[in-house]
């Protein structure tokens, strides 16, 4: 009797004949605790979309004065410094987040935006120096690369209106490849950084702040 209580306690404690494996309860309640926590890293990353959605639309709103002003091109100038101001930026954003607590998702989503940072400014260096992708050609690639860490994003920290997001951004990579460089162009580039990206930024920022 002694033995067959003493199974029958063993099983029915958490974790049931294997006290290694965590209760389904308690299972559901980590995979809960991590999608918070990536959540609110969707929040404090929200300042990184603002940050770059700012810096990249301003250097849009430069060509669009240039063009309507009918001076010449400011060439690649000022994509230099929002990429600076952006890597520098994010760095420090990065730095003041780091007693955020953290988890698998959340890194996950970290790595998700440092992957698409890293290589839009890879890309952007080689086009500037000739050798790889065509200037030109970034315009697409960029939004492209974007709606996938967007659409990644949704699924990590739950937040399933991204996607649509996401679907934005994947509209907006050929469209970028059919506007000729312009006025046209650059109105199409502000709206597309502060609606597609600063304005989300805003939005999941606001509601990692609720209780």
């Amino acid at each position: 009797m002694t033995s067959e209580t003493g199974t029958r306690a063993t099983r029915d404690a958490p974790g049931g004949m294997f006290p290694g494996h965590a209760a389904p309860a308690d299972e559901l309640a980590l995979i809960r605790r991590m999608m918070e926590q990536a959540q609110a890293a969707a929040a404090l990353d929200g300042r990184h979309l603002v940050l770059w959605g700012v810096l990249l639309a301003a250097v849009q709103a430069v060509h669009l004065a240039l063009a309507l002003a009918g001076a010449g091109p400011a060439g690649a100038y000022p994509w230099v410094g929002a990429m600076a101001a952006g890597v520098c930026g994010s760095a420090a954003l990065g730095f003041s987040g780091r007693r955020h607590p953290t988890n698998l998702a959340v890194r996950l989503y970290g790595s998700v935006w440092m992957g698409l940072c890293l290589t839009i400014v890879l890309l952007f260096a080689l086009a500037l120096a000739g050798r790889g992708i065509e200037p030109a050609h970034l315009g697409v690639v960029a939004p492209a690369a974007t709606g996938f860490a967007f659409f990644v994003s949704a699924t990590i920290a739950g937040l399933g209106w991204l996607r649509w997001i996401a679907l934005a951004w994947w509209a907006a990579a050929p469209t970028a490849g059919l506007l000729a460089p312009g006025p046209l162009a650059g109105m199409a580039g502000i709206a597309l950084y502060l609606g597609l990206m600063a304005l989300p930024g805003l939005a999941i920022m606001r509601r990692g702040k609720r209780p």
